[in-house]
């Protein structure tokens, strides 16, 4: 384990002055998101379920901490901050196309639900309606990974917001929009800070040899 001089000799070390410094940018348009679900099988065991949302426009996180000021009696000026809790929440804002990973997902799970049914569990038309719509808001929590890309060096980043639960969504279609927008909002556990990947994406123009974030993400 590294100790305290050793941290700060190697900050100090690692300045502007010492070496120089390239800055690559990573914008918006090179960035992919990949969501994993996790399920629990037949036989109680924990899978993963990636789904590589190719339709998200804008994600977006914000974390907010309470912290309480705290001062000594007799004194006017700050002391401290009394630490309170942490909230981490953000928005998904995708487009509306006429093939949705996510719904299609869902879909799918509804299907299974349905097929996994006997009629003799179906005893009225309300239970029969039970599971014929699974809305956003009602699956379970998941893991957001955000992938950053550099076009020129094919240097790859990721930020990982944890145990991310939907909580409200909402649409708007107007003759105004070219396109239609759905928003999904969020309130997570944590989120990792960027960090930077073994991976490298490939920048070659053949669309054959493009990694995509899932290939990044699950090797």
């Amino acid at each position: 384990m590294a100790t305290k001089e050793a941290i700060i000799s190697n900050l100090s070390n690692n300045t502007e002055a010492s070496r120089p410094t390239i800055y690559e940018s990573i914008g918006g348009s090179s960035t992919h998101i990949v969501i994993n679900f996790h399920l629990l099988n037949s036989f109680g065991q924990i899978i993963e379920i990636p789904i590589y949302f190719g339709s998200m426009i804008t994600i977006s996180y914000s974390v907010y901490r309470s912290k309480q000021s705290v001062f000594n009696m007799g004194s006017k000026l700050i002391d401290g901050f009394a630490i309170g809790n942490k909230y981490v929440a953000g928005t998904l804002i995708k487009g509306v196309f006429d093939n949705d990973e996510l719904n299609n997902t869902l879909n799918t799970i509804r299907n299974t639900l349905i097929d996994n049914f006997k009629i003799s569990d179906i005893s009225t038309v309300s239970n029969s309606k039970l599971i014929h719509s699974i809305m956003k808001d009602d699956i379970l929590s998941c893991d957001i990974n955000i992938i950053y890309t550099n076009e020129y060096s094919g240097k790859t980043h990721m930020e990982v917001i944890y145990d991310a639960t939907f909580i409200n969504n909402g649409q708007v279609a107007s003759i105004n929009d070219i396109i239609t927008e759905t928003t999904i909002s969020y309130i997570a556990r944590s989120v990792k800070s960027m960090h930077e990947t073994k991976e490298s994406a490939k920048v070659s123009g053949s669309k054959n040899s493009i990694a995509t974030a899932t290939s990044l993400l699950l090797g």
